[in-house]
């Protein structure tokens, strides 16, 4: 019997050979296994979305409830004149009356404070752009045209004068940013941005050349306010849903008014209130 000793020292050989390839065989499955894991992670969806997609959108946010308030002030009542004859000797109306709703124009209508749940924070639809135009006061014929208005605080108005005659302007307001005493002769002009008073708080216009000429500006730190027009109507868009008091007032006769109101959600709330010549002030 013959024996290979070359054959016999190469099967130790092969076998060690042979494990050494299975242990590559499985390091290779493992490195192919964790390439295809990555593969997916790498193309799919969520992978695509954290790295370059735009964030998926935000649940919307809660919209406050809102309302809105219409009416319409009326005076059934003699008219008052006033205490001072204009250039031509003429005593003017105090109330500006439509004859047919019986109306009254320029009656400042707002929210009250606070106290009564406004909210300061106004919806966006109310805020005052910050290049809006100025509110005009014209100086003509004689009077303040027109003679009372309502702005933001902040916001500018401009007086000026059509007239051939000089005018001035001057103010009577309880805050020292809101008093000036100014010339305003023909084709003049002044343009001042008033500071909010006190809730309610009217600063009168007027001119020493002739006295006969009165006018009013009223200031709020909030949106929610308007002034009658011709028929005496008005309208307060955008108020937070809830129970307010609504103040009405006219500085000509000094009347004041004050009424608690309910506004509901996507409703107009309607107001109407008619003038009583004995809260009037003036006599």
């Amino acid at each position: 019997m013959t024996v290979c000793l070359d054959c016999q020292s190469a099967r130790p050989l092969a076998g060690r050979a042979e494990r050494r390839n299975q242990r590559l065989r499985v390091r290779l499955v493992r490195v192919l296994f964790a390439m295809t894991c990555f593969g997916v992670a790498l193309f799919s969806p969520a992978a695509h979305a954290a790295e370059g997609d735009p964030p998926a959108a935000p649940p919307p946010a809660k919209t406050e409830a809102l309302g809105s308030i219409e009416g319409l002030v009326t005076y059934r009542g003699e008219n008052l004149k006033s205490r001072y004859a204009d250039e031509e000797g003429h005593y003017r109306d105090l109330l500006e009356v439509d004859p047919k709703s019986r109306g009254v124009r320029y009656v400042v209508v707002f929210l009250g404070g606070d106290e009564a749940g406004l909210k300061r924070t106004d919806p966006p639809t109310n805020n005052v752009p910050a290049a809006s135009p100025p509110v005009l006061i014209d100086q003509k014929d004689y009077i303040f045209v027109p003679h009372l208005i309502a702005v933001r605080a902040g916001q500018a108005v401009r007086f000026t004068n059509s007239d051939a005659a000089n005018h001035n302007v001057r103010t009577s307001a309880a805050h020292a940013k809101n008093f000036f005493n100014v010339f305003t002769g023909n084709g003049h002009a002044y343009e001042h941005r008033f500071v909010a008073e006190a809730p309610g708080r009217s600063i009168p216009l007027g001119c020493d050349i002739h006295p006969w000429m009165r006018g009013w500006v009223y200031v709020f730190d909030h949106a929610f306010f308007a002034v009658t027009d011709e028929q005496g109507r008005f309208a307060i868009p955008n108020v937070p849903a809830g129970r307010h008091k609504l103040v009405l007032q006219q500085p000509d006769v000094e009347w004041r008014e004050e009424r608690s109101i309910e506004v509901t959600t996507n409703a107009a709330t309607q107001a109407k209130v008619e003038m009583e010549r004995e809260k009037f002030r003036t006599r």
